[in-house]
């Protein structure tokens, strides 16, 4: 396996073993390796890379200027390779072009395998577990995916799942804090985050559950009175079955609202590192 290593959760950028970044030349020609590291070790066919990158209205001279652009790129990635070598990395397999990295080597896919390993591991209750896993995704994040190529049609799609599939990360690991009795710790960042996307409700019911699990009755049902209000004057709009069953809990002071005990054999995983919060993804429009 090659050493490259693609990183498309920031600005993108091809970091080849002895960790240099690699000149991937003008955005149309970095578009074309783009969209085949999004999808690695799977063919792109010529016909759909040409609509990619002239959004359905190609030149005369689509076809040669995409083969310099995989020429160019080719020797950007084997920049070692000898005249009449076959291509290792960027190859060309009818009816286009293929990738042929490991997955593991794509950012992009190891954020989303972490993500998914994190929320199996939650849901088996293995919460120190999911919070490594999830920690490990969100750090593999430098800043707005594909944000280069946000004007072209093979990215808008992928930023809008990425910015939801990082959110609901951000709101797993809190769910695994908690369950790790750490609500006190959890307040003020879900403060912070309630106020940048105050129309997500997971993130009211995990501020309001963090509230009670700390000792914090009143505010918890100040919360919950801030997001009805909110979703009523901005929206028309009762809270979520969730919030409400939640709002019902906490006048009751029911012992579901208390912190799971933890399983027999939970599972250990590293510390959690706040670093990773700094940033949450944006949130999709309501």
């Amino acid at each position: 396996m090659n050493s490259l290593s693609f990183r498309l959760l920031g600005p993108f950028e091809v970091i080849d073993g002895d960790g240099r970044v690699l000149d991937l030349g003008p955005r149309k020609q970095r578009a074309v390796l783009a969209v085949l590291a999004l999808d690695p070790g799977r063919i792109v066919s010529l016909d759909r890379l040409i609509d990619e990158l002239w959004a359905g209205e190609p030149p005369s001279s689509a076809t040669a200027t995409l083969q310099s652009y995989v020429s160019n790129l080719r020797k950007a990635l084997e920049p070692g390779r000898r005249p009449r070598t076959p291509p290792a990395v960027l190859l060309t397999r009818e009816p286009g072009y293929l990738l042929s990295v490991a997955p593991i080597q794509v950012d992009l896919a190891r954020f989303v395998s972490w993500v998914e390993e994190g929320r199996r591991a939650l849901g088996r209750r293995e919460h120190a577990a999911a919070l490594g896993l999830l920690d490990r995704a969100l750090e593999t994040w430098r800043g707005e995916p594909l944000a280069e190529f946000a004007s072209y049609e093979f990215a808008q799609p992928v930023i809008a799942r990425l910015g939801e599939l990082r959110a609901v990360a951000v709101e797993d690991r809190f769910d695994a804090r908690l369950a790790m009795g750490d609500g006190a710790s959890c307040v003020a960042d879900l403060e912070r985050l309630v106020e940048a996307y105050p129309y997500r409700e997971r993130l009211w019911s995990l501020l309001v559950l963090a509230l009670y699990r700390s000792g914090r009755q009143t505010d918890a049902l100040g919360a919950l009175r801030r997001v009805r209000a909110l979703l009523d004057e901005e929206m028309g709009l009762l809270p979520g079955p969730e919030l409400r069953r939640l709002e019902q809990a906490v006048l009751e002071q029911s012992a579901a609202l208390d912190a799971p005990a933890p399983p027999e054999t939970a599972l250990t995983a590293p510390a959690p590192r706040e670093a990773a919060l700094t940033a949450p993804a944006p949130q999709p429009a309501p």
